[in-house]
């Protein structure tokens, strides 16, 4: 049996999600389908690789905010970075 990964979530990506609401809830459960396959399968392709510390984060447009996170896979985490409004 696989275990999921754990996902870890930045306070401040939180608060900017509207505290109730189907928008809310949305994003709530693509974090949560991030646990299956430690997101490696979820966003819409897009991504970049940090030149520092040469992770490769991910993005993904959900309810109309940007979804941020990168797998560490050594320890079957996902980090999400950031949680902000689409400019679209």
């Amino acid at each position: 049996m696989s275990i999921g990964y754990r996902i870890f979530v930045h306070a401040r990506s939180i608060a900017s999600l509207p505290k109730s609401g189907r928008r809310r809830d949305q994003v709530i459960a693509f974090l949560e389908a991030l646990e299956t396959d430690s997101g490696n399968q979820h966003g819409d392709g897009t991504g970049f690789i940090d030149p520092v510390s040469s992770r490769v984060y991910r993005l993904a447009t959900v309810a109309g905010f940007v979804v941020t996170w990168w797998c560490d896979d050594a320890v079957r985490e996902v980090k999400v970075v950031r949680i902000e409004k689409s400019p679209l």
